[in-house]
């Protein structure tokens, strides 16, 4: 359960969506002592982007090719 510090600088809103976004962040979780002696499971469950095939409009002329840069796109490798 959350303590009264963490209730304070907590919001709750409820909302109906057509959209949204995620937080991306890297390394572990920074999480407090009081926090790591609750019962609770915390850590990163690492998600990852592919790159598919490209899918061209539907509305779009079958006689326009797909560009060689979109063809041949592959994402950069991190370091």
């Amino acid at each position: 359960m959350p303590n009264r510090k963490e209730d304070a600088a907590t919001a709750v809103v409820a909302l109906s969506l057509h959209e949204a976004s995620a937080k991306v962040s890297t390394g572990p979780p920074t999480d407090e002592q009081a926090d790591l002696a609750m019962d609770v499971w915390a850590g990163v469950l690492p998600l990852a982007l592919t790159v598919g095939v490209p899918q061209p409009d539907p509305l779009l002329d079958t006689r326009v090719p797909v560009p060689e840069a979109i063809a041949s796109y592959r994402r950069p490798q991190r370091s």
